[in-house]
Formats: C-alpha cells, sequence, structure tokens
C-alpha cells in the first residue's frame, strides 16, 4: 500500500464523514449522467435486454405475482427451461424489483441499482489502498468507462460488474485481518454473482479473485488459501439451487461452435488501443462505420473506459510492488485476448474447457477497466502525496498520449464523417495531455485540491464526449407494446407466433430509434413482452438452448409450423413472403408489416395413433425434411410406447388444455381406442406426466416434443417439470447456508 491514507491492517474498515460525501457524490454522478432513467423519460430498451432479458424477467415475475412458480416458459422456443438457464435471474435479489414495480421502472431501477453498487464498491475497494480524493477517480473510472455505460444491454454481466469489486474488497480485509466474517461476506457475494445467470462473467471474475488473493498480497499461503477456496466453494453451494439445475440443462444443451470468440474486425491493434482507449468517440470493431454526431451504444464489449485523466495517470500508477505487477498484466491480457492480432492464440484459448462454452473473451476487459481504475488512484495518490515520478513515468505518459495522437492521425478507412471525428478527438486528446501534464509538473504550485480539481475535470469531460447510455422513450416503449399487441389479432394466451425474420447480428440496431424501427416493422421480442409464443429467437445458433429445439427450430419450414400450430407469421416490412405461407395461412394484417393467419386452426395437444421408432437425429431429419407423412397422424418416437389398460369408451378424439402455469400442462382427454397425446412443446429431462392417478412414461416425439401413450376413454393427464438437480441443489444450499452463518459468527482470527 502507499500514500497517507494507509491504514492499520487489522482494524476494520470505517467511513468517515468525509468518505460519506465521497461516495454520495459518486451515486448523484450516476443518477445526473442516467438522469432521463431514473425521471422514467426513458426506458433501457435496447438489443439483447430490450428483446430477451427485460422480457424473461417481466414474463418471469408476472408469473410470481399470480403465485405460480416459473419453471418453464412455454412462450419461448416451444418450451423453455426458464429458471434453470439463469437470465430470468429468479434468486438475485435485485431482480424482486419486478414484484414491486411497473416493468420500466423495474428495469430502470436494477440498471440504476447495479451503476451505484460498482461506485460505491469501487470506492470502498480503492479506500482500502488510497486516500479519498484518489479513490474517488479510480471509483468513477470504472463506474463510467465506456465499457460499463453499455453492459446495461446485458444486465446480468453488468451485476457481475457491480458486485465484483465488492468481491475484492472482502478478500483483501480477510487477507488483512484474518476475521471469518469477511469470508462469509466475500462467499455472499459469490452467491450473488451466480444468482445474475451470467456464467462467463462469473468465471472470469473467479479467475481474477484467484489471482488477486494469490499474488497480490503479502500474507501467508495459509490465509491467502482460505481467503481463496472458502469464498469460491461456499459461495456456489449456496448457489447450488440454482447451479444444479442450470448445470442439468447445460447437459441438455450445446452451442453450434462453442469457441467462436467474438473478436474485433475491422482494425489493428494499435489503432485499437488508442481509439477505444484513449480517445472515448471511437469505438472498437465499428469505429470505421461511424457516421454521424452520436456513437454506436453496442461494441460487443470492446469499450475500454471515458475520460483521460485515467490515460495520464496509469503510467504513474505502476511500481515494482506485486499488486502493480498483477494489474498490469491482467490488463494485458484482457486486451491481448480481444484483439484481432492474436484472435489466433485467444480462439485457441477460449476453445479449450471450461472455456468453450464461452464465446465472448472481449468481456475480460472488465479486469482492464479494473486494472485502470486501481492504477489511476495509486497514480494520483502519487501525484497527490508529493512523491518523486521520475523520468521514466512523465515519458511513459507523455509517450501514450503522442502513441493516441499519432494513431488518431494514421488509422486507415477514414470518410468525411470519420475525419472529422478524428480532429475533435485529437483537440481533446492533446489539450487533456497539456492540462494533465501541467497539473503534474505544477503540482508543487498547484497545491493539492487545485490539482485533484483539473483531473476530475479532465474526467468529466471525457465523460461528456464519450459515449452516453440511450433507450426509448417512454412514450415510444408504450407504442412499441400497442405495436406488438396490433400484429396479433384474436390470438389467445395459449396462441403461437412465429416472427419470420430472425433479428440476426448483421441487422442490430445501433440506437434507439433505429431500434424502435426494427420493433414496428418485426418486434424482435414479439414472442415474451405481450405473453406470446414463438419458435425462433435471436441468435439461436450460437445460443444456449435445448439441441432438439435448436435441430427443429433453426429454420423451421411448413411442416414444423404446421406440427406447432402456429397461427400468426410476422413477416418483413416489405411484404415478401415464402411461397409454403399461402398453402396454409392468408395476410389478415395488411402491414407493415404484413401478418399471416392460419387458415384453420391447428391445435397445440392432439391424438395420434400412427407411430414408427427412430433416434432423435433421425426424426429431426424426417420432420426438417419432409421424408414422413402428417406429422399429427404419423409420430416418430424415440421408443415404444406401452399401452396402459383402457378403462372405458368414449364415443370422439379430443384433447383440450385446462390449465397452464409455469410448471405444469393439464389436459382433458377423450380417445375412441388407444392413442398418443401429444403436446407440440419441446421436451426436457425434469418433465414427468400422470394420467388420473398413475405415473406414465414420457415419450420424445418427432425428436423434440412431448408424448405419452393414453388408453381409451375419458382421462385427465397432467405434466408436471421440475428442473432436474433442483432437489438436491436446495438441499446443498440449505446446508452451505447452516455453514456460513457458523463462519459469520466466529469472532477469532483466521
Amino acid at each position: 500500500m502507499e500514500g497517507p491514507a494507509r491504514r492499520d491492517e487489522t482494524a476494520v474498515f470505517q467511513l468517515t464523514r468525509a468518505d460519506a460525501a465521497a461516495v454520495a457524490g459518486l451515486a448523484l454522478a450516476v443518477l445526473a449522467c442516467f438522469w432521463p432513467f431514473a425521471t422514467l423519460r426513458q426506458v433501457f430498451y435496447q438489443v439483447d435486454l430490450a428483446f430477451m432479458d427485460h422480457p424473461l424477467r417481466a414474463h418471469a415475475f408476472e408469473h410470481l405475482r399470480r403465485g405460480e412458480i416459473p419453471f418453464w416458459c412455454s412462450h419461448l422456443l416451444a418450451g423453455f427451461p426458464l429458471f434453470a438457464e439463469g437470465q430470468a435471474a429468479l434468486l438475485h435479489p435485485v431482480s424482486w424489483l419486478y414484484l414491486a414495480l411497473p416493468r420500466e421502472a423495474a428495469l430502470n431501477a436494477t440498471i440504476l441499482f447495479h451503476q451505484v453498487t460498482l461506485a460505491l464498491g469501487a470506492y470502498l475497494f480503492l479506500r482500502q489502498r488510497s486516500g479519498r480524493v484518489p479513490a474517488a477517480l479510480g471509483a468513477a473510472t470504472a463506474t463510467f468507462s465506456s465499457f460499463t455505460l453499455v453492459m446495461h444491454v446485458l444486465p446480468g454481466f453488468l451485476a457481475v460488474i457491480a458486485a465484483t469489486p465488492w468481491l475484492l474488497l472482502c478478500g483483501e480485509r480477510f487477507l488483512a485481518c484474518g476475521q471469518p466474517r469477511w469470508l462469509a461476506a466475500a462467499a455472499g457475494v459469490v452467491a450473488t454473482i451466480h444468482f445474475a445467470g451470467d456464467p462467463l462473467g462469473t468465471w472470469l471474475v473467479a479467475l481474477l479473485y484467484a489471482a488477486c488473493m494469490l499474488a497480490g498480497s503479502s500474507s501467508g499461503w495459509h490465509r491467502r488459501l482460505l481467503a481463496l477456496l472458502v469464498p469460491l466453494l461456499l459461495g456456489s453451494l449456496l448457489a447450488a439451487v440454482q447451479l444444479a439445475p442450470t448445470a442439468s440443462f447445460l447437459a441438455e444443451s450445446t452451442r453450434a461452435d462453442p469457441g467462436r470468440a467474438a473478436a474485433p474486425r475491422e482494425h489493428f491493434l494499435p489503432a485499437s488501443l488508442a481509439l477505444t482507449a484513449w480517445s472515448p468517440r471511437f469505438h472498437g470493431e465499428r469505429f470505421s462505420t461511424y457516421r454521424g454526431p452520436q456513437p454506436p451504444v453496442w461494441e460487443e464489449g470492446l469499450l475500454f473506459f471515458t475520460g483521460f485523466a485515467t490515460l495520464l495517470l496509469v503510467p504513474l500508477g505502476l511500481s515494482r510492488d506485486r499488486a502493480s505487477a498483477l494489474w498490469s498484466a491482467v490488463a494485458l491480457l484482457a486486451v491481448a485476448t480481444s484483439s484481432r492480432e492474436l484472435h489466433a492464440v485467444a480462439g485457441w484459448l477460449w476453445g479449450w474447457p471450461p472455456f468453450a462454452f464461452f464465446r465472448w473473451p472481449g468481456h475480460a476487459l472488465l479486469w482492464f477497466v479494473l486494472a485502470a481504475a486501481v492504477l489511476a488512484a495509486r497514480g494520483l495518490e502519487r501525484v497527490l502525496s508529493g512523491q518523486p515520478l521520475g523520468r521514466g513515468r512523465l515519458a511513459a505518459a507523455g509517450a501514450i498520449v503522442g502513441f493516441g495522437l499519432a494513431a488518431i492521425a494514421f488509422t486507415p478507412g477514414a470518410d468525411a464523417g470519420l475525419a472529422g471525428t478524428r480532429r475533435e478527438d485529437a483537440l481533446a486528446l492533446a489539450l487533456a495531455g497539456l492540462v494533465g501534464g501541467a497539473a503534474v509538473a505544477a503540482r508543487h504550485r498547484l497545491g493539492r485540491p487545485a490539482t485533484a480539481a483539473v483531473f476530475f475535470a479532465i474526467l468529466a469531460g471525457g465523460v461528456a464526449l464519450g459515449p452516453r447510455p440511450e433507450g426509448l422513450a417512454a412514450d415510444a416503449y408504450t407504442r412499441a407494446e400497442a405495436e406488438i399487441a396490433r400484429l396479433a389479432p384474436g390470438l389467445g394466451a395459449e396462441g403461437r407466433l412465429l416472427p419470420l425474420q430472425v433479428w440476426d447480428a448483421p441487422s442490430r440496431p445501433q440506437d434507439a430509434e433505429s431500434f424502435l424501427r426494427v420493433a414496428r416493422a418485426v418486434p424482435p421480442n414479439l414472442h415474451l413482452l405481450a405473453g406470446l409464443a414463438a419458435t425462433a429467437q435471436f441468435d439461436l445458433r450460437h445460443t444456449a438452448t435445448l439441441w432438439r429445439s435448436r435441430a427443429a427450430l433453426a429454420d423451421p419450414g411448413p411442416r414444423v409450423l404446421d406440427l406447432l400450430g402456429v397461427e400468426r407469421v410476422v413477416g418483413p416490412a416489405d411484404g415478401v413472403a415464402p411461397d409454403w405461407l399461402a398453402a396454409s395461412y392468408e395476410a389478415c394484417v395488411s402491414g407493415p408489416p404484413v401478418v399471416w393467419c392460419r387458415r384453420a386452426p391447428a391445435p397445440r395437444a392432439f391424438l395420434a395413433r400412427e407411430w414408427v421408432v427412430a433416434s432423435a437425429e433421425g426424426a429431426l431429419a424426417r420432420l426438417t425434411r419432409g421424408d414422413q407423412q402428417d406429422p399429427r397422424s404419423r409420430v416418430t418416437l424415440e421408443s415404444a410406447p406401452r399401452w396402459p389398460p383402457s378403462r372405458d369408451a368414449a364415443r370422439e378424439d379430443r384433447a383440450e388444455i385446462v390449465v397452464r402455469d409455469g410448471r405444469s400442462v393439464t389436459i382433458d382427454v377423450s380417445a375412441r381406442e388407444p392413442a398418443l397425446l401429444v403436446l407440440a412443446e419441446a421436451w426436457a429431462g425434469g418433465w414427468r406426466a400422470r394420467i388420473g392417478a398413475d405415473e406414465a412414461p414420457v415419450l420424445v416425439a418427432h425428436g423434440f416434443l412431448r408424448a405419452v401413450a393414453v388408453p381409451a376413454g375419458r382421462h385427465r393427464v397432467e405434466w408436471r417439470y421440475q428442473p432436474p438437480g433442483l432437489s438436491a441443489g436446495l438441499w446443498a444450499s440449505v446446508l452451505a447456508a447452516a455453514g456460513w452463518a457458523w463462519i459469520a459468527s466466529r469472532a477469532s482470527t483466521w
């Protein structure tokens, strides 16, 4: 540790009034940055958040309001294990705002809470090693980084980012004083990170935490190992109620290309470093297509941070101690795995288990942001305390400024709009270098308050020039919901709708208004926000979902739509439709966009009596290629049915869904003779069926749907779903909670 603010390492960290004032100032700065969202004039409605994370949470907590446990979502991908997948974040404490607030208010409050939590945690973490002013600047660097500001589109990962400095704080406090309650606090943070539903972020933070505990302290190995193992293991056991079902779900799910890394494609490493780190107006992989006065909102996690104060202070904060070496190495690793020049190496690294499941190594720039915050705080501490800076440190700061100017000047691919932006950024960077360099050189004349004010002014200027959080206006959010309702005329709660034009990566809108235009053409969350069912999902090829569903729904043709009973097909705004639509559908909304409605109803549950046996792969191939008869009359099964004894006779064939909630489906069946009851909804491990009071074997129909053999007569068939591993995970969490309470109550030093 350095600087006059160093404390007795055995003391419990305490906040003074000045610290409370700094924290309050950071919170007010967050509210000022997000003021349109804090006042509900705008709604965070962008990209993945808009059509996946937010609708999933709203849908799940709507079930909870009705007293239903939303283990299963029938409205997504013909059926989806909602709780097990984790993005709904049902067990994350902040998500429960969806129970208390309207949907748009809950969405905004969730994002704002995480931003304020990050600011507070970063300040307390940095306060251990520096004074109040440097800690406040470092916390502002992390909170208002470009990387952080755009992460509202991934609320699970934002929750992980917000919790990371708290985890590091608890671990370092245990290393300093040995009090086991800090281990318990760290385990609680780990559990919260798991509940956020972002496994990639969790894994990255675990690696970062392990490195800090093992290499960033002078404590003995016994205490370091305790600080590392107890929080990670105990926190994971506390979250076992979520992790066990998730592990079971992942066993049924594969990604199409698990080692694919989302790396930059349009720039070289020097320009990447200069234009994304040092110049806040340039944005990673798409800087060469930048045109207007507002920068793009989402850049695959390649935005580093905003503000030039950090740029000038990072080299001043470097030293020979292990902590500085660690943070520097972590920052370099994060940059390297996200650069095109090292894409081959990064692809090899992230292609090995357990990395292979994750495809965004650019998220490792979380490490870069934290390293920048730590080193900037140390650098400002050095400046304010009057410690010798040395020519080498000053030369490094000047070289970075010069490098940024050179990269701006010589980056290829300029056009008129980009050239103008270059000039603005070059002037801003040069001005920041001159002002910051003058503040460093004349710190003994300016004094501590004036020098600190100069750096905060530079940071504020960087924030003002950098990316701004954007969203839909509140009235536009309402109009989007009204547009969704318009496109589903007469579609009931059990209806099924397919957005024909899947929203893929090349067509991602880059700002709120273009998103609204896309939403008006084909609302990308049509399947969830209004409670409608769908068979297609954004980025289906690379999304963790049931592999059987992916194989059948990646490119659904007319046979699949007939089998699933899709009632509405929403097409592109130009009204161009595939030829096969005319066979079963007719235009019922002239658009734009055009909506086709099914001429004859196709119920979700139906009876069939012809069947053949084939493997899952064979069944899916027969279905998608059309190598079989009508799939509603002739069913392909993976195993032969075992027919239960018939009880009474019935005069008609009928299958009617009478009850459906987040974990069960009840169907009244009337069969003239034994038949297969097929429910056109995805199969997954964890589904059980009962016919009356008797258990019935669950069959897999057409490779991905659920079926059961029913006898002749009238029966009530109840399907019930419980995520596999839930019971074992619940017991593990209960036992871990007892261990957590025991550790938290210990007063002795470990």
